[in-house]
């Protein structure tokens, strides 16, 4: 019993080490969770090309984003995107911190994936984190969605929060 208090403590003390020694790094100022739903909505392209196109809604994505530092420039990203009807994508890749971009490569067996997180402002002028895929690099992200999902989002940086605590993320860290 008290081995595991000792360890208990002993993996507190090295966490708040790791976490405090990044600081006033550059991937201090990505580090949380963020999330938010957004819309769903295509235009249907018409037949007649003097009719409008109609916006249709085809429901609501939930957007999940954690970033846990690992290092100055090294941070552990975690993305999950659910669509409805269960479709989704889920990734979880290192990533390091270049040109003030994450740039996550999840290659496989399959083939490379390699994704970017960037701050930007949006048509509304928010401040977002977009996370998209590199087509110039990547063949196999397709396997980390379902069939009706894909590897994009728009989540607002006002949406940060302290990253979630869980028995497998301490082990990350």
């Amino acid at each position: 019993m008290a081995m595991r208090w000792t360890l208990a403590i002993a993996s507190l003390a090295l966490l708040a080490c790791a976490t405090a020694s990044f600081e006033g790094t550059p991937i201090a100022e990505w580090a949380g969770a963020y999330g938010n739903e957004a819309p769903i909505v295509r235009e249907a392209v018409p037949n007649d090309s003097r009719k409008l196109a109609i916006p249709t809604f085809y429901g609501v994505v939930e957007n999940v984003l954690e970033i846990r530092p690992t290092g100055p420039t090294r941070a552990r990203v975690d993305i999950r995107l659910y669509y409805p009807r269960g479709h989704q994508c889920g990734v979880t890749a290192d990533a390091d911190l270049k040109d003030g971009k994450l740039v996550l490569d999840a290659n496989s067996e399959d083939g490379p994936c390699q994704l970017f997180v960037t701050r930007e402002k949006n048509r509304d002028g928010q401040d977002v984190l977009a996370i998209w895929e590199n087509r110039e690099v990547s063949k196999a992200c397709y396997i980390y969605c379902g069939a009706n999902a894909r590897l994009s989002a728009s989540i607002p940086v006002a949406s940060r929060h302290a990253a979630p605590k869980t028995p497998v993320t301490q082990l990350d860290e």
